[in-house]
């Protein structure tokens, strides 16, 4: 099951060797396996034998001798059963865009396949600029809007790129929503330079809208930040970071606008990080002195 990762898994509850629960118990601890749909194929009338599979996490039961129509009609309800909760694992509820999980999914192979191809990629991290306090005055119902419509524009720049010049390896470009108000692109293939540039400015142009709502006219803008690989980093957690890094660039510089990912903000990055460990450090050590200029009248 491991190596030919099965749709639905029917089991025997009597066998020779080993019994059905036991198999259950050991499919549970794999974090392989512990979610493939089980249907439990049983001649046992006993309801604690059934108890303890729906307790080990049998979907379904079936009693022998099995009818072929009856089991055709449960291994497709469950098949798609299990199809719709993939779907909500891997997909925002809000956007319907691929999620973070996903996306950690996805990124690996498309790196790995730049590695082999000997080509570059990117990694765009886009983030809605000022999103919280438009949620702040206007409400959450009306930011959940603007994030619909922000992810409909970007989707359908993203569209365009389906087995176009920024694809590679059997990969196109794809959008995820992250989390909040940060999206994410993966672009297998940036060597076209131009074609690339094109698409950031296409991005760009989509992340730009006038919004009207609550009596009010809102002008929604997005900055991004660009991760390139292998260059900026070999490893996907390193990758997301430093788009990560770049976004956060962009938006200090001013917003509306990108920033490509440079090692000084890693450095910059350390240094702030480094700066508020040796202030916590030195509270705790009594080693801060208040030195002071007496003002008198």
């Amino acid at each position: 099951m491991r190596s030919v990762r099965p749709g639905v898994v029917l089991l025997d509850l009597n066998m020779p060797h080993v019994s059905g629960l036991d198999i259950l118990a050991a499919m549970r601890e794999d974090a392989q396996l512990r979610h493939l749909p089980v249907i439990v194929l049983t001649g046992t009338t006993d309801p604690e034998v059934k108890l303890q599979a729906l307790s080990a996490g049998a979907m379904d039961f079936l009693s022998k001798p099995v009818d072929p129509s009856e089991l055709a009609l449960r291994i497709r309800n469950t098949l798609a059963a299990s199809a719709y909760r993939i779907f909500l694992a891997q997909h925002d509820p809000l956007t319907g865009l691929a999620n973070k999980a996903l996306f950690l999914q996805d990124i690996g192979p498309v790196m790995d396949a730049a590695r082999s191809g000997r080509h570059s990629g990117a990694l765009l991290h886009i983030g809605i600029d000022r999103l919280g306090p438009i949620n702040d005055a206007l409400g959450r119902f009306v930011g959940d809007q603007l994030v619909q419509r922000f992810a409909k524009r970007l989707m359908h720049c993203v569209e365009t790129e389906l087995n176009g010049e920024l694809g590679a390896g059997g990969f196109s470009p794809t959008l995820y929503r992250l989390d909040g108000d940060e999206f994410a692109v993966i672009v297998p293939y940036v060597e076209a330079r131009e074609p690339f540039a094109a698409f950031i400015s296409r991005l760009m142009e989509a992340a730009s809208f006038g919004f009207a709502r609550g009596g009010r006219d809102l002008f929604v803008t997005a900055s991004m930040g660009i991760a390139v690989f292998p260059q900026d980093a070999r490893e996907a957690p390193e990758l997301s970071t430093n788009a990560g890094l770049a976004l956060r660039q962009a938006k200090e510089a001013g917003r509306n606008g990108y920033e490509f990912f440079s090692s000084r903000f890693n450095e910059t990055a350390a240094k702030r990080l480094a700066t508020g460990a040796d202030l916590r450090g030195a509270f705790g050590r009594d080693e801060i002195v208040l030195l002071y200029q007496s003002v008198v009248e």
